[in-house]
């Protein structure tokens, strides 16, 4: 016979349970009441025998004590000027780096994307190209559906397709028509 398929064992378990939970909610409860029924002892004498005294000094009578300004005076310069470096001021971000490297948009040429489950190749200047791989002085850090956006000495930039100007439409001639 299983454990669980015992009712005694079960209404066991069913009443520990309510205890534990009764316990968990109503201790804080009760520890409140507690406190507040509790006078407040202020600074007493007590004798528990005749050879021993002992003074009690209740911490909520106690005042809270300020900012020592004359000890924060004394140390604000020293405070103020240390560290000499902030792990978190902004520093303006990366320096830009002047090279003579063309812009992304002019040395290449994207001419198609495959979008595939195994990822994104893209065709620039008649190479075949995954991301992460190189060409000329770019490599190549994202493949979109209609762009890819490649990372030079110049930053990061991005390059599309060329559309090139548009030409006006041209009729089809009278004969391929149905």
């Amino acid at each position: 016979m299983s454990l669980l398929q015992n009712k005694f064992f079960v209404t066991l378990m069913a009443i520990v349970a309510v205890a534990a939970v009764g316990y968990n909610l109503g201790l804080p409860a009760w520890k409140k009441y507690q406190a507040k029924r509790r006078p407040a002892i202020s600074s007493t004498t007590t004798a528990t025998s005749p050879l021993a005294t002992q003074t009690r000094v209740e911490p909520s009578n106690t005042k809270r004590r300020g900012i020592d300004r004359s000890f924060v005076a004394s140390r604000y310069e020293e405070w103020l000027l240390s560290p000499a470096r902030d792990p978190f001021a902004y520093h303006g971000g990366m320096p830009i780096v002047q090279t003579d490297v063309p812009p992304a948009a002019s040395v290449l040429k994207l001419q198609a994307v495959w979008r595939q489950t195994g990822g994104r190749l893209a065709v620039v200047n008649q190479q075949i190209l995954r991301e992460g791989e190189v060409i000329s002085f770019f490599l190549v850090e994202k493949i979109d559906a209609d762009a890819i956006w490649v990372l030079s000495p110049n930053g990061s930039e991005r390059v599309s397709f060329d559309t090139g100007p548009s030409s006006p439409a041209t009729p089809l001639p009278a004969s391929s028509r149905r």
